[in-house]
């Protein structure tokens, strides 16, 4: 969870010169101080659809593992931004957290997940889309931020490339996606942030770690 820090730096201080030592000698102790589940406990539940993005959405997929003709596919989806809508309905009951990712359009049931996750609770494996296993681990970085850290396990299925791929046959698609499995386990791919901005919910998905960029999308509250 979410955390603050207090330090007794002025006691340690104090002793220090009763004793004849000089302060920088001593370095400050953190005691951590957990915070109540963000958001209210329940203020992420709802059903969400995405209208905007923002940033450079093809080299944040592509530096998080996805291969070129899965991104194309994407794009031609407007990034979940337009008329095949990406949506995104969470089930919030205080540090439990339950999202469903689905996109709004005919064919488009394969591309949908139902990812679970308790919030402070370490490091766990859940699946995402086409079966594929992720680690993640999410915290509250504030009471209005949940941050989501998601790293490569051990191994990686190429569950989610294919189901945006379709079965394709394309070359570079399935060089790409070589890469991505082997790529090691517990290496971070990115990291997403949850916030509400006036009365949107803010997706800022930072794949720097990756050697990406950081993008956002933006998505309003269907009901």
């Amino acid at each position: 969870m979410g955390s603050e820090y207090h330090t007794d730096q002025d006691g340690l201080h104090d002793r220090a010169l009763l004793a004849g030592f000089s302060a920088p000698a001593f370095k400050p102790r953190f005691s951590r101080v957990h915070r109540s589940a963000g958001f209210g406990g329940s203020g992420l539940s709802g059903k969400w659809g995405c209208y905007k993005t923002e940033g450079d959405i093809d080299a944040y997929w592509k530096a998080a593992g996805l291969p070129w003709l899965a991104r194309k596919g994407l794009q031609l989806m407007d990034w979940g931004a337009g008329k095949n809508q990406n949506v995104r309905e969470f089930a919030q009951a205080a540090d439990d957290i339950e999202m469903d990712y689905s996109f709004q359009g005919p064919g488009l049931g394969g591309l949908g997940f139902t990812e679970k996750y308790k919030v402070g609770n370490g490091v766990q494996e859940i699946t995402r889309m086409g079966g594929a296993k992720i680690l993640v681990d999410p915290v509250w970085e504030s009471d209005s931020v949940l941050r989501v850290t998601n790293m490569n396990p051990a191994k990686q299925t190429q569950g989610w490339t294919k189901s945006v791929l379709g079965g394709s046959k394309d070359e570079e698609a399935k060089k790409e996606a070589s890469e991505s499995e082997a790529a090691g386990g517990g290496e971070v791919i990115d990291v997403h942030r949850f916030y509400i901005e006036e009365d949107s919910l803010v997706l800022e998905a930072d794949s720097s770690p990756s050697g990406g960029p950081v993008v956002k999308w933006f998505l309003r509250k269907l009901e």
